[in-house]
């Protein structure tokens, strides 16, 4: 019998021909051998901002709205040692990606948990979170499209986050590492697509699944700027930056990311399809 892994996100397909390729003239440039900057090279903050401004209509300034991070888990991990004190509570979805709690527990803070049902289309209420809790949180996190439910966010719903952030002063952090793995009927969305919402989120992104990079490494995050500069702090005391010819071949493939993602969406949405009708055959 064959069995097909449906468990932790690691993608299958190869990195794509055109982004290898430049890697591999971009290794023959000269200078490579010393530290890159901290916060990303300035191509790349480039790129993903005109990414964003292309595919959200969201402008960014590349020099304090954007910062690179080697995998958006990396960042994740070190926005709670940035942004929170010890026995500060965040707020975090269940289920979730377990890095969440993980990295939470790591820098000495408590753990609420917000409930995601069926029911709820997976969003959580977040009219039932304690307001004891709103008072000590620093740091609501968020993932959508979600992980590992596979629900998406609306622009209704993280509106109420918004103005949820900036009633309780609450940063929030939305996740948003599969954006660009959504089905055809559905469009890309960012929280940042939002008004205000850089006085008070921040939004992780990936390479790793839509340009099948995941052992590359590389991520970013965009938004507000405070926020961006404390993780960047604690970043240049952990680590030194990614590899710079792995950030501009990061460049490259966002700045000719459309039609890729089309390709790779196209054989992901024929994946969910055949399992679904497998699973409800079953049934």
């Amino acid at each position: 019998m064959k069995v097909i892994d449906l468990s932790i996100g690691d993608p299958d397909i190869e990195t794509p021909e055109f982004i290898v390729d430049y890697l591999t003239e971009a290794l023959k440039y000269p200078n490579y051998h010393k530290y890159p900057p901290y916060d990303g090279i300035e191509e790349l903050k480039i790129s993903i901002s005109n990414y964003y401004k292309r595919r959200f209509n969201v402008d960014l300034n590349y020099k304090d709205e954007v910062a690179v991070l080697i995998g958006s888990k990396e960042g994740i991990a070190h926005m709670f040692l940035a942004l929170t004190d010890i026995e500060d509570y965040v707020i975090i979805p269940d289920p979730a990606y377990p890095v969440y709690r993980a990295s939470a527990y790591i820098a000495g803070c408590n753990v609420y948990t917000m409930p995601l049902t069926y029911g709820d289309k997976y969003l959580p209420r977040l009219e039932n979170i304690y307001d004891e809790v709103k008072r000590k949180a620093k740091i609501l996190i968020t993932n959508y499209p979600n992980n590992p439910t596979g629900a998406v966010s609306n622009t209704e719903f993280f509106s109420k986050l918004i103005k949820f952030g900036k009633e309780n002063n609450i940063l929030i952090a939305n996740d948003a590492a599969y954006v660009e793995i959504i089905s055809k009927s559905q469009k890309p969305l960012s929280i940042l697509q939002i008004e205000g919402a850089k006085d008070i989120a921040i939004e992780f992104g990936s390479l790793s699944k839509m340009f099948s990079m995941t052992g590359w490494r590389i991520g970013f995050v965009v938004g507000n700027k405070e926020a961006i500069n404390k993780i960047v702090s604690v970043k240049s005391n952990f680590d030194s930056g990614q590899f710079i010819p792995i950030q501009r071949a990061a460049a490259f493939a966002l700045d000719f990311s459309d039609i890729y993602v089309d390709f790779i969406n196209d054989i992901y949405n024929e994946r969910r399809k055949l399992v679904v009708d497998t699973l409800r055959s079953k049934t």
